[in-house]
C-alpha cells in the first residue's frame, strides 16, 4: 500500500512539473504575463526532480519489502525535510536586494540542489544496507 501511494504522489509531482514547465503552452499564462510565468517557474524550480523521483519510486515497487522498509525509514524524515529546505530556499526570506553586483540569490540553485542530492545519496546508502545486511 505504501508503494503505491509513493507511486501516485511521485506521478502527481511528475504532473506538477510537466504542467508548470508548459504554463503557456496549456494556456495557463500569457506568453507576456510575467507575474503568472514567474509562479508557474517557482513550481517548476521545487519540482525540479520529479523525474527522477517518479524513477525512483518505480523502482521501489521492484526491490524486496525488507529493503523497501529500510528505505522507508529514511524517507520518511528526509523527504519533508529536504521538501522543508527547498520550500525555504525558495521563499527568498534570505534574499536583500542590492549588495555586492546584487548576489544575494546566487546560491539558491546550489542549496536546492543540495537538498535534493541529501536525499538521493541517503536513499541509496539506505537501498545499500538494505541489500548488504541479507
Amino acid at each position: 500500500m505504501k508503494k503505491i501511494a509513493i507511486l501516485f504522489v511521485a506521478t502527481l509531482s511528475f504532473l506538477g512539473f510537466y504542467v508548470s514547465e508548459h504554463a503557456v503552452k496549456f494556456s495557463l499564462c500569457n506568453n507576456t504575463d510575467y507575474k503568472c510565468r514567474d509562479v508557474y517557474d517557482g513550481i517548476e524550480r521545487v519540482l525540479i526532480f520529479a523525474p527522477f523521483f517518479l524513477v525512483v519510486a518505480a523502482i521501489a515497487l521492484l526491490v524486496k519489502p525488507k529493503i523497501f522498509d529500510i528505505w522507508w525509514r529514511f524517507a520518511w524524515w528526509g523527504g519533508p525535510l529536504t521538501i522543508g529546505v527547498i520550500m525555504l530556499v525558495n521563499a527568498g526570506f534570505h534574499h536583500t536586494t542590492g549588495g555586492f553586483m546584487n548576489l544575494s540569490d546566487m546560491f539558491d540553485n546550489d542549496l536546492t540542489l543540495l537538498a535534493y542530492l541529501f536525499f538521493v545519496v541517503g536513499s541509496l546508502m539506505q537501498i545499500w544496507r538494505g541489500c548488504k545486511s541479507k
